[in-house]
């Protein structure tokens, strides 16, 4: 259904850490396969809006919108590598949101 293609060329990334903006475009996908999203908003207010890659910038904003991913001091550090907690607590906060639920 193409919510994960990977890299392309058959080449999948396997091994290799996940970062942020790839986490967002992976959720925005399952979730957008779905259901109606919106992304409004500007990646502009935040200090390293413009590191964000051109692929993931409809996904950062739904996930800043859903209160997916967390900013530090008005950064997004789109480019950091998710650490297996990270990943755990966005996973947590994706499934309430599938489910319709609020933490």
């Amino acid at each position: 259904n193409g919510v994960a293609r990977g890299y392309g060329n058959e080449y999948w990334g396997i091994g290799h850490n996940l970062t942020k903006e790839q986490m967002c475009k992976m959720l925005y996908g399952y979730y957008s396969f779905n259901n109606k999203v919106e992304e409004k908003g500007l990646l502009e207010d935040y200090k390293d809006s413009n590191i964000v890659s051109e692929w993931a910038k409809e996904s950062v904003i739904w996930c800043l919108n859903n209160d997916l991913i967390s900013v530090k001091d008005g950064y997004l550090n789109p480019k950091d590598e998710m650490t297996l907690n990270d990943v755990v607590l966005v996973l947590e906060k994706f499934d309430l949101l599938r489910k319709g639920e609020t933490r």
